[in-house]
């Protein structure tokens, strides 16, 4: 089914805008835009233990969609210090048109190192008016990130630590409830095992058909 006229055309005005806004910028190639702000909760308390991501990227108009769609994109973090203030300097390049910050912080998952999102903001816009860009980041709902904050504070023995690195992190955590249970069962579903620790110490692994979600 081929686009209508109309559609055809308003795709066309949208990137006419685009490049408009885009010339309108006053930065030349490689002057420094910098972002800066704190990082706190819903109650107003910094958050000094977690990184802010600032992820630039181009969007292009593509068939597929019939629509503008990242096809390019750039990570550059920046760690909030003891007052959750962050500052990440980016030196600007015309290619990028998109600019996003995160909340996040780093976790294994599958083995391999990726990010866990807790907040995001779009904030082209406010790149477009100039440098510095200030703004202050408040993760709404912090019941992820305690939870892996209680997850890294637990980590003590050489065993947890090594599986961990190897295995990233456990989809489910039981806890034994009885004497000759395993302090602690960790769970990953999509490799087919359970790693059983006492007092910190691997005690066994089992291995049961793997699970895909």
């Amino acid at each position: 089914m081929q686009p209508s006229l109309p559609r055809i055309l308003a795709a066309a005005l949208a990137l006419v805008l685009a490049a408009g806004a885009a010339a309108g910028r006053t930065y030349k190639k490689g002057d420094e835009v910098v972002f800066t702000g704190q990082v706190r909760d819903a109650a107003g308390k910094a958050l000094n233990d977690v990184t802010v991501l600032l992820e630039v990227s181009r969007r292009s108009f593509t068939l597929r969609k019939w629509g503008r769609e990242k096809v390019a994109t750039l990570q550059v973090p920046g760690a909030a210090d003891a007052r959750g203030n962050y500052r990440i300097v980016w030196h600007w390049d015309r290619y990028y048109d998109t600019f996003e910050l995160a909340v996040v912080m780093g976790v294994r998952r599958d083995g391999e190192e990726t990010y866990q999102v807790f907040h995001r903001v779009d904030l082209t816009g406010n790149v477009a008016q100039g440098s510095p860009v200030a703004f202050p980041l408040v993760v709404e709902d912090t019941t992820d990130l305690d939870r892996l904050r209680a997850f890294f504070g637990s980590l003590k023995s050489e065993d947890e630590k090594r599986i961990y690195q190897e295995m990233g992190l456990p989809e489910r955590i039981d806890r034994g409830e009885a004497d000759y249970d395993p302090d602690l069962s960790w769970w990953y579903f999509k490799a087919g095992k359970v790693y059983r620790f006492r007092d910190g110490k691997l005690e066994k692994v089992t291995h049961f058909d793997p699970v895909e979600e």
